[in-house]
């Protein structure tokens, strides 16, 4: 998996790199020590993580992202909803 591909996150309504959601979900949940990040809330109910992990989503290369080329949107439940 290229470290710079991007795809639409759904539940944040924004392009994100792979490598960057992999970060978000590693973070703690609830209550965190001092100096840490909590993950984001839409990240704890997302149901694009499986794809996202199996490179089962339409993405892009960030050099054809800055050229103006945008992945569409996963086909999904949240997607609808």
């Amino acid at each position: 998996m290229p470290a710079k591909t991007m795809f639409l996150c759904v539940p944040q309504n924004a392009y994100m790199r792979i490598a960057e959601c992999h970060a978000l979900r590693s973070r703690p949940v609830g209550k965190v020590p001092g100096g840490a990040v909590a993950r984001p809330l839409v990240c704890q109910s997302c149901r694009l993580q499986a794809r996202v992990d199996a490179m089962d989503l339409p993405t892009v290369l960030m050099a054809a992202f800055l050229n103006g080329c945008r992945p569409a949107a996963a086909a999904s439940a949240e997607a609808t909803a």
